[in-house]
C-alpha cells in the first residue's frame, strides 16, 4: 500500500472514473492521500465563448468537467475528504498548482483527497 497516489489528468477521461478512485482507496494506507489534477471547467467557462466554448471547454476525448464542487463530489463517493497539500514551485507551471492546492484554482485544478479511515 501507499502514502501517496497521483491522479495526472486521467479523470476527464475516463467513463467510470469513480472505480479507479475506488480503486485507489485501496491502494492506500489508512490515512493515505491522493493529489489529483484536472482541468478547471469553471475556469473554461469563464473565459470561453460561443464556438470556442464547445471546442476547448468539451474536448472530444473529455468525457468529464469537473469544477472544485463537481470534483469534491467525486471524491466524497468513495469516502476521501479534501485536505491541504504544499509545495514550493520549481517553475511557472507549479506556481498554479500550488495556487489550487490551496483553494484558488485559476487554471486546472490540483486537488488533495484524505482517505476517510474506514468506520
Amino acid at each position: 500500500s501507499f502514502d501517496w497516489v497521483l491522479i495526472d489528468n486521467v479523470l476527464e477521461h475516463l467513463p467510470s472514473f469513480v472505480d479507479l478512485l475506488a480503486q485507489a482507496r485501496r491502494w492506500l494506507k489508512a490515512e493515505g492521500r491522493i493529489v489529483v489534477s484536472v482541468p478547471n471547467g469553471r475556469t473554461l467557462r469563464l473565459h470561453l465563448g460561443g464556438r470556442h466554448l464547445r471546442e476547448v471547454f468539451r474536448p472530444v476525448e473529455h468525457v468529464n468537467i469537473f469544477d472544485p464542487a463537481t470534483l469534491d463530489g467525486a471524491f466524497a463517493r468513495v469516502d476521501f475528504i479534501p485536505t491541504r497539500a504544499f509545495l514550493l514551485p520549481k517553475n511557472v507551471f507549479e506556481v498554479g498548482a500550488v495556487s489550487s492546492l490551496l483553494g484558488w484554482a485559476p487554471f486546472g485544478l490540483y486537488r488533495a483527497y484524505r482517505k476517510v479511515p474506514a468506520r
